[in-house]
């Protein structure tokens, strides 16, 4: 019975598409329930946090603009290869970051983060239902993914706030690394 209520949620969902209301909660709730794109998004910002610096939200922003990028980029049909790979490479290096909790140069983790978001955003524009508005999905996908920076960086912001709370961002490194693991290899 759950299955069958699960699949008429998705067809009502994809037929209410069409309405602008209706794109905006698709593109929100694409990186809200998908796991490999929460990670991601959690985990730039967990590496914003360990980076130690007044500069919290560049790493959120770049990766903003890119997965804007990478989703308009498939939009006029210049498609990034190998999107699943990539997303899941992203989740497993991002974790890595975190779980190393070294001081990363802030240069190179903006290189990072822009390179995995194209994927990022290259799959939300795929997998944008065909009756969707574009414009108002792509700004609920960017209003999720706000959502999900606010959530981790209060969380990670609380956690160093005690002794305990960089050991705690690094074990969800690892816990991070691990799915990303599951994603790479059982896709």
């Amino acid at each position: 019975m759950l299955l069958a209520l699960g699949n008429m949620s998705i067809a009502f969902a994809h037929e209410s598409a069409s309405l602008p209301f209706g794109s905006f909660i698709l593109g929100f709730t694409h990186p809200v329930i998908g796991i490999d794109h929460f990670l991601a998004i959690v985990s730039v910002s967990f590496l914003s946090i360990q980076s130690r610096s007044r500069a919290i939200w560049i790493l959120p922003s770049t990766f903003l603009v890119f997965m804007a990028a990478g989703g308009l980029l498939n939009q006029i049909q210049i498609e990034i290869e190998s999107i699943k790979m990539g997303i899941a490479i992203s989740v497993i290096g991002l974790g890595l970051l975190i779980a190393s909790d070294r001081k990363i140069p802030m240069q190179f983790s903006i290189l990072v983060v822009a390179f995995f978001a194209f994927f990022h955003g290259s799959a939300y524009s795929i997998e944008m239902p065909s009756m969707a508005n574009t414009m108002i999905y792509i700004a609920g996908f960017l209003t999720g993914t706000i959502a999900i920076y606010l959530l981790g960086i209060m969380l990670g912001d609380i956690a160093i706030k005690y002794s305990v709370g960089y050991k705690i961002l690094r074990n969800s490194g690892i816990l991070i690394v691990s799915t990303g693991l599951f994603y790479f290899f059982f896709q």
